[in-house]
């Protein structure tokens, strides 16, 4: 249910409340009863779009989280030639680099991988994307090995 028909409802039950307040003693108890009731039915519709609504705005703010977190520069990331790697802890690139038009397009981070052919050749598991003399960075060895 929209916030439209939400406010409308509210809006009528308001009305109604303020009937009932103003009501005359020489309304019957039939109409009386007619208007609770009618109340009472329009107040439960108004309960049912909240929750309806609160569900929906949970939701939406979930996926607002997701894009926001997705689309935030990666502190933990290095770019090198127009690639975004992993980075170590001696702040250089590590490992495979994440596919550019996902990260760029979709906002995704998925790592390239090995493609068949000549060695530095990597593809995209994702959108299949294509690359030539991709670097791969090995992690730099630990002292004393």
């Amino acid at each position: 249910m929209d916030f439209v028909t939400i406010i409308a409802t509210a809006t009528k039950s308001l009305e109604l409340v303020k009937a009932l307040k103003d009501i005359d003693k020489q309304i019957g108890e039939a109409e009386l009863k007619a208007r609770a009731a009618e109340l009472l039915s329009n107040l439960a519709d108004l309960k049912v779009a909240l929750v309806e609504a609160k569900e929906e705005a949970a939701a939406k703010d979930g996926e607002i989280n997701k894009l926001k977190a997705a689309f935030q520069p990666r502190s933990d990331c290095v770019r090198q030639y127009n690639f975004l790697y992993d980075k170590g802890v001696d702040g250089k690139p590590v490992g495979q680099p994440y596919c550019t038009r996902c990260e760029q397009i979709d906002g995704v981070m998925i790592k390239v991988t090995y493609d068949e052919g000549m060695r530095g050749n990597a593809i995209c598991p994702q959108c299949k994307a294509k690359y030539r003399h991709v670097a791969v960075y090995n992690p730099p060895a630990a002292a004393g090995q």
